[in-house]
Order: C-alpha cells, then sequence, then structure tokens
C-alpha cells in the first residue's frame, strides 16, 4: 500500500492554557477566538474516532508517526491517552509539540507515557530569561518550566539506560525582536 510517512492530526487546536503574544488563537493581540465567538463557531476539537479509523486503515502503508495538534496545547486533548495507546498498538511514533506545562498530569506521568512512544518531543521554549519567556509566553513560569524540562531529559534518559526508545527532545523557538 503507498500513503504519507507522517500525519498531522489537528486534534485540538482551541485549546491551551497560555497566552503567547505571537499566537493566531490565543495572543492578547489577536482577535480570532473573539470572531469566531461572535460568528457561533464552536471550539474545533477532533473526534478521537476517526483517528482510530485513519490509522487502522493506515496498516501496511509507510506511516511511521503522527503529529498531534502543532496549535494549542495538544496534551489538553481529553482523549491523549488513548492516542498513546493507538501509537502502541500500531507500532506508530509521536512526535509532539508541546508548551512544557504538562496539563493533567504533570511531566513525570507524561513524560512516563510519552517517552516510550515518541520520535521527538518540542517543548516551546522563546526565552533565555524568567522575563522574556514569561512575557512572550504569557501562563508560563520559568522554575516550573525549566524543572519539568529537566524530569523530561531525566526520564528520557532513564528510559534510554535500560535500553528502551530514546527519544529526541527539541526546544521549539519562535524567533521575535523581542
Amino acid at each position: 500500500k503507498q500513503g504519507p510517512w507522517r500525519i498531522t492530526f489537528d486534534t485540538n487546536p482551541d485549546q491551551c492554557n497560555f497566552k503567547c503574544i505571537m499566537c493566531e488563537c490565543f495572543s492578547p493581540y489577536s482577535d480570532v477566538k473573539e470572531k469566531r465567538v461572535k460568528a457561533g463557531i464552536p471550539k474545533r476539537k477532533m473526534d478521537i474516532q476517526l483517528i482510530r479509523q485513519v490509522l487502522e486503515q493506515a496498516q501496511g502503508t509507510p506511516l511511521k508517526e503522527i503529529i498531534p495538534s502543532t496549535m494549542g496545547e495538544p496534551l489538553m486533548y481529553p482523549e491523549f491517552e488513548e492516542i498513546i495507546e493507538l501509537c502502541k498498538k500500531y507500532n506508530i511514533k509521536l512526535n509532539l509539540t508541546t508548551n512544557g506545562s504538562f496539563p493533567r498530569k504533570g511531566a513525570e506521568a507524561w513524560a512516563k507515557l510519552l517517552v516510550p512512544i515518541t520520535s521527538d518531543i518540542k517543548v516551546s521554549w522563546n526565552g533565555a530569561t524568567k522575563e522574556t519567556q514569561e512575557s512572550i509566553m504569557i501562563g508560563a513560569q520559568w522554575e516550573k518550566g525549566l524543572e519539568n524540562l529537566k524530569t523530561l531529559v531525566r526520564i528520557r534518559d532513564e528510559h534510554a539506560k535500560e535500553g528502551g526508545n530514546r527519544c529526541r527532545i527539541t526546544l521549539q523557538l519562535t524567533f521575535l525582536e523581542a
């Protein structure tokens, strides 16, 4: 069978716990969210059934990895744990971009679930100082972000040392004049 080697699923682009200044949806400078509400357009959320269906149908194709939403915070997707289980079931890697807050479960619990099945975990990082990071990624807490990142790296390294998957951990940057 033919097919793509990677698929991006637009799981939950309208859910985020930060208000990054460069974000199309959540920036305090953006009117996108306000316009959607005024127009009566509901928050976008992909039905998990579509992901189940696509992954089942992709068996025997070159599909090697999937990407959950690259807008919003994918770890806020209510069925994210099922995506992890689907990756295990179909032997597909997950390529994740997160703001690094690790909502709902915390960094340690998420890392233990994610590290075994990810090819890359990209953590959004937009400042070399507390002031810059928190002014660009409104809602971020510098110290908590550093602690979360260290936890993620520690768990990845422990997992790899035991012969498990060694996923990449990348700092995802948006270049701004600020």
